[in-house]
């Protein structure tokens, strides 16, 4: 609206996805400072200022719902910019870190704070670039300086995870943190598992001190997913339309661990890596089997998975042909009739508020003639009038100020957003098939080591007789 500065237009959306009744985040209000995020830097911003100023309200079901909407934004709203908006924002990683305390007596609190250093590890400085692809290809330093951090970082969501499921995820907003914090597990977790192949296959050149690391990085990995599994059963619980499709995980293969503690055993006596191979310990091993190779690179899918998948390019589909000029012709014309019509009730309510509060002033100055002295009850319906009068103006605004939205500019604008957002949905479905598939291969190398090293006793055996 003219005359009105971008977080006065952003302020009232926030406040109405946030508000303190009930345990629902206004999806309308969310989808609208979404579409706000694809604007011009300014408007990102100052919307990231609104969403730092309402979650230091001291109001726990405030402060926890504005944080889910944080973190809807950092996955859903426009990026890069999104993410610089907020590390740039010191008011809210302070927010975010140990710069506001929580009011004592809180019931959400541990919750809350949990979430809260989940979110600023996540988009903090030191956070981890989890681009699908980049673990696999780390050299052997990376990935001993990456892995504990990224290690660290899916600790941190796991954490805030178990404290929603001990709060209840019968609870819409929680359920809805929990959820978005389960797609991001699969994401850290696929990376974890890149990672984890690029480790094995490097393995059995490692010196001791390297071993030894590598064994830490792995049974780290081996504890996060177990604790992974768990939060996956929960989320599958979960009504499908509040949390989507999700791929199957397996349990990291522990047994591979007899392997590398043995090929650490024998570097230990003093045997120097060069000569490891005389004694079946090769670089690469692990993946030799059959179906393990580019075990992180290729994979089939279950008919399952497929179903899943063609579910969500149809999805995708329907967004793509809802583009066309045609449809966005008569959407924009239903959009600006629905629109003309919510604008004429809300100034109709607007002029009744304004007529009530004229009834309590008399229509005269303070100091009217014969004016009759006001009491307390009278004072106090004065002024819930007045409040009634400054929210059907507010409510005036917001209609007027979604003018542009109903225009068929808008509403292109809007399709197309949306259509992004189908496309970056499903290419997160593909990743976390992906992921799902390359658990089921190591699995495999896990079992195809157990069957070669059984041979190698036999074999052994067998020389002795």
């Amino acid at each position: 609206q003219r005359g009105m500065s971008v977080l006065e237009v952003v302020w009232p959306f926030v406040v109405d996805a946030t508000q303190p009744e009930g345990d629902q985040l206004e999806e309308d209000s969310v989808r609208k400072i979404l579409i706000g995020t694809y604007g011009e830097e300014s408007t990102v911003r100052e919307t990231i200022d609104a969403i730092a100023k309402r979650a230091q309200e001291e109001d726990e079901k405030v402060c926890f719902k504005t944080l889910v909407l944080l973190h809807r934004t950092m996955r859903d709203g426009s990026q890069p910019i999104v993410s610089v908006a907020i590390q740039e924002n010191l008011g809210l990683m302070g927010t975010l870190g140990t710069g506001w305390q929580i009011p004592e007596g809180w019931h959400d609190g541990d919750l809350i704070t949990r979430y809260r250093n989940y979110l600023a590890s996540r988009q903090g400085q030191g956070s981890v670039d989890v681009t699908v692809g980049r673990f696999r290809h780390l050299s052997v330093k990376e990935l001993f300086a990456e892995m504990p951090s990224l290690h660290a970082q899916l600790q941190t969501l796991l954490e805030a995870q178990v404290e929603c499921q001990a709060r209840g995820l019968d609870r819409d907003a929680v359920a809805k943190g929990f959820v978005l914090m389960m797609k991001d597990a699969f994401l850290y977790h696929r990376c974890g598992s890149e990672g984890i192949v690029n480790l094995l296959e490097n393995f059995f050149t490692f010196d001791l001190p390297q071993a030894e690391q590598g064994l830490q990085i792995y049974n780290q990995f081996i504890q996060v997913t177990d604790l992974l599994v768990q939060m996956h059963g929960f989320a599958k619980a979960l009504p499908r339309s509040l949390s989507g499709p999700y791929p199957e995980l397996q349990p990291a293969p522990a047994n591979l661990l007899t392997s590398l503690e043995q090929y650490r055993d024998q570097l230990a006596t003093g045997i120097a890596p060069a000569d490891m191979a005389a004694l079946g310990y090769t670089a690469g091993s692990l993946g030799e089997h059959e179906g393990t190779t580019g075990m992180a690179g290729s994979f089939a899918l279950n008919s399952k998975q497929l179903d899943i998948v063609l579910t969500k390019i149809d999805k995708l589909d329907k967004a793509a042909n809802n583009v066309t000029e045609a449809k966005l012709v008569l959407s924009a014309e239903e959009a600006g009739r629905e629109y003309r019509r919510r604008l004429q009730e809300c100034k109709q309510e607007l002029g009744e508020r304004e007529e009530a509060v004229k009834k309590f002033q008399g229509g005269g100055s303070f100091f009217s003639f014969g004016s009759k002295k006001k009491t307390e009850a009278d004072v106090r319906e004065e002024q819930k009038a007045v409040e009634a009068l400054e929210m059907a103006k507010l409510r005036v605004a917001t209609v007027e100020g979604e003018a542009g939205s109903q225009s068929l500019a808008g509403m292109r604008s809007a399709a197309e957003e949306r259509l992004l957002m189908e496309l970056k949905e499903l290419k997160e479905l593909v990743v976390q098939v992906a992921g799902a598939a390359n658990e089921q291969v190591i699995a495999q190398s896990s079992r195809a080591t157990e069957l070669e090293s059984r041979l190698r006793q036999y074999e052994a055996s067998e020389e002795g007789a």
